[in-house]
């Protein structure tokens, strides 16, 4: 089973009458062209999903997906009646490590400001909102729960090096 030049799997028959074998093999190919494609598809559209929902410098939820569980959160679609926390995280100096370092040290700060969210939040709670912005979105979260997790923040960043966060919650 294959689709392009992307081996899946194998089929093969056992126990058939040899007289048959051309009607086989014919039926065989058939069947496993039309799954070969079938698992190609399915593997490109989970490859999309992860592309339209995923930052690609990071590895965290992207706007686009902020934007889509917002919209389901106001619709009710999600935990209707829950509390609901957000928490904004700025990265400080981006700029001035781009023009004074390049852009290579700057995805490179851009990389430790989210390690540092990741060990305060859960991965599907940070989502990069832009350049150097990050949205927190945390269900059941009461202002005293945001004020620690900000607090924490900032204590990771000092332990991470260069990193400065600006939050508000």
């Amino acid at each position: 089973l294959k689709s392009g030049h992307e081996k899946h799997g194998y089929i093969w028959a056992t126990d058939f009458d040899p007289e048959n074998a051309p009607r086989i093999k014919e039926a065989l190919e058939l069947v496993t062209f039309i799954l070969g494609a079938e698992i190609g598809n399915h593997l490109l559209l989970r490859r999309l999903q992860v592309l339209s929902a995923r930052d690609m410098l990071t590895g965290c939820l992207n706007r686009n997906e902020m934007n889509n569980y917002v919209d389901a959160l106001s619709n009710g679609q999600i935990s209707p009646g829950k509390s609901v926390g957000a928490l904004f995280a700025d990265l400080n100096g981006l700029k001035r490590v781009n023009d004074s370092q390049g852009h290579a040290a700057g995805d490179a700060l851009i990389r430790a400001g989210y390690r540092v969210l990741r060990e305060v939040f859960n991965d599907d709670e940070i989502f990069r909102a832009g350049g150097d912005e990050f949205t927190v979105i945390v269900l059941g979260a009461t202002p005293g729960d945001m004020e620690e997790k900000a607090r924490l923040i900032g204590q990771y960043a000092a332990r991470e090096g260069a990193v400065s966060i600006a939050v508000g919650h």
